[in-house]
């Protein structure tokens, strides 16, 4: 479709469920491969990259059942793969989150250059600070010759006794690196602090998946995270919050044509700002 054709004064009427939220969706698949028992997903957006993102997880060995109605099990109680499958991680941006999940499991990972939009720079460091802080040693390979795909590869080794739990302040406050670094915390040993964390409220999601999981986390919410690492992990299932920005879409839409619709499965705690 090369454009929309919207006629507009037209008023609407009527109930609507809000999705939810895909940047949810991709660390708490990430921190599944975690456990050792199968995980119930619900309330996951039935989209592209959602459905790219379990596909990675089957590649590395978890079984994956079907994306039906909103809910999916993810069991990664067998063995995993270090490396990220090339064509499936590189095409999305959430494929990032992996990377600390396999650490923890495999003591290991490889990836490529993540994917998806290109909003900017999207650097890569503050990921890597968050892992070398926890003792893993990074390497970087630029690809020099002329094939098609990422050009760097990264490969990041826990060291022999595991991660180790240490006191990181993020030079941004990344989303992701905020995620990858509370995934590798819990399984870190002893306690990590995480300083200028995002908070949104994504991020505050991954914390209940962890927290169910058996992993002690304070803070949530704020911007300064204190995680307890874990041994073993363990969630039954987990519901993933509402998408607040295609709330707020619907909001705006039902003011802009002055209708009075009905949006349900939206958590009033977070739509403050909006």
């Amino acid at each position: 479709m090369s454009a929309f054709i919207v006629e507009g004064k037209k008023r609407l009427a009527g109930t609507i469920k809000v999705a939810g939220n895909k940047n949810e969706a991709f660390p708490c698949i990430a921190a599944c491969l975690l456990c050792r028992e199968s995980v119930s997903l619900r309330n996951v957006p039935d989209i592209g990259d959602v459905r790219t993102m379990l596909e990675i997880a089957e590649r590395l060995g978890a079984r994956v059942t079907p994306l039906r109605n909103g809910a999916c099990t993810v069991n990664a109680s067998g063995r995993l793969a270090s490396t990220l499958p090339l064509e499936l991680s590189s095409a999305i941006r959430g494929s990032i989150v992996l990377a600390s999940a396999l650490l923890v499991r495999t003591g290991k990972a490889i990836l490529p250059q993540p994917g998806g939009d290109t909003i900017g720079r999207r650097r890569l460091d503050t990921h890597m600070l968050v892992f070398k802080a926890l003792g893993a040693r990074v390497r970087t390979i630029r690809r020099t010759t002329g094939r098609k795909g990422p050009a760097l590869t990264y490969t990041i080794q826990a060291p022999p006794g595991g991660l180790k739990g240490a006191d990181i302040y993020l030079d941004e406050a990344s989303v992701t690196a905020t995620e990858n670094a509370l995934i590798a915390a819990a399984g870190a040993r002893g306690r990590t602090v995480i300083a200028n964390a995002a908070s949104e409220p994504h991020v505050q999601g991954l914390c209940r998946f962890l927290v169910n999981a058996g992993v002690e986390i304070e803070g949530i919410g704020s911007n300064v995270l204190t995680v307890h690492g874990a041994e073993r992990f363990s969630c039954e299932s987990h519901r993933l919050g509402c998408d607040y920005t295609e709330a707020g879409s619907l909001i705006a839409l039902a003011a802009a044509t002055g209708s009075g619709l009905v949006i349900t499965d939206v958590d009033p705690n977070i739509m403050r700002l909006i």
